[in-house]
């Protein structure tokens, strides 16, 4: 759900960055997450949150439930997709 409030808040062309910042206003961090989450509030930015050199738990599975989002989101314009879903 944080992600459909970044794109409500953001648009489309919502950034990882801007997404890490919804993350983090909205509390989202559960169980693994706990370790970006700390790393945001230190000011890491994402993505470099999920980067192995800052998250030791970078590899977890978690990401692949929130991907969903982006792929029903991404459906119905498929040229708009974030530069940061292709990169």
């Amino acid at each position: 759900m944080v992600a459909v409030r970044a794109f409500e808040k953001y648009g489309i062309n919502l950034t990882v960055e801007q997404l890490g910042d919804q993350w983090l206003e909205n509390s989202a961090a559960h169980g693994f997450q706990r370790g970006s989450a700390r790393l945001l509030r230190r000011g890491v930015k994402a993505p470099d949150t999920g980067n192995p050199r800052y998250n030791k738990l970078w590899w977890t599975i978690g990401p692949e439930f929130s991907s969903d989002v982006y792929a029903l989101s991404l459906q119905a314009c498929p040229t708009s997709q974030p530069r940061w879903l292709v990169d």
